[in-house]
């Protein structure tokens, strides 16, 4: 009787054992798999700072969508929407260097948050757009929160299609839940596809931001855009 119980006992640490391995490893695979997709996509992202005066800067996000120079941000990170007009000053900082580089504005949107800029410089790494987004789906983005440099964070699509009115001006976007505190950050999956761009945060009735719940301009908005 004494032997069974030694068995039984014996069974279970086994159990435990295995149990925990499970986890370790689970643990394990999911750590080093997004420590991948950082890898994989932190060279495709700047940081951005815009000023009209060299005294006062804006920071912001922004992506390379081809090679040769040529990043997507938001109209309102290069455009002043006080006066209306591009900022005297655009500079970007690649994920790898310390140089600022002077970006000039190639194109921006009439109709929606979306801007082209460009530096004198070609680059190997840029995203590509996926139209095609499922609810529920794991997303990534790189972001420049208040000028302290790139950082990374995960979320999900809430919803991939949503009619918000933002500006007095109705349009569709991808409602996440990316806790954010810049514009102009990609929004990617784990393959390094592009989704959209964040664009605008809900805020409450006393105006301040409501954090987990953030809007991206999806990706069909963008081919558009570049396209046009």
């Amino acid at each position: 009787m004494k032997n069974n119980k030694i068995i039984i006992i014996n069974y279970i640490i086994l159990a435990i054992l295995f149990i925990l391995n499970i986890f370790a490893s689970v643990y394990f695979f999911t750590s080093n798999d997004t420590s991948i997709i950082f890898n994989n996509n932190i060279l495709k992202v700047v940081e951005i700072k815009v000023s009209d005066n060299s005294l006062t800067w804006a920071y912001a996000t922004g992506f390379f969508i081809n090679n040769d120079g040529t990043i997507l941000t938001n109209k309102h990170v290069a455009c002043n929407s006080s006066t209306n007009q591009n900022y005297n000053i655009i500079q970007v900082r690649l994920a790898n260097e310390d140089k600022w580089y002077d970006a000039n504005v190639v194109k921006i949107s009439e109709s929606d948050d979306l801007a082209t800029i460009k530096i004198d410089k070609t680059n190997t790494d840029y995203f590509k757009l996926k139209e095609n987004i499922s609810n529920g789906e794991s997303i990534y983005t790189i972001g420049n929160p208040n000028g302290f440099g790139l950082s990374f964070t995960s979320g999900l699509i809430s919803i991939s299609k949503r009619n918000v009115i933002y500006n007095d001006q109705t349009i569709q976007a991808i409602q996440t839940s990316l806790v954010i505190n810049d514009s102009g950050g990609p929004v990617f999956d784990r393959n390094g596809d592009l989704l959209g761009i964040i664009s605008f945060r809900l805020k409450d009735k006393y105006g301040e931001v409501i954090q987990g719940v953030s809007f991206a301009l999806p990706s069909s908005t963008i081919k558009t855009f570049l396209q046009g």
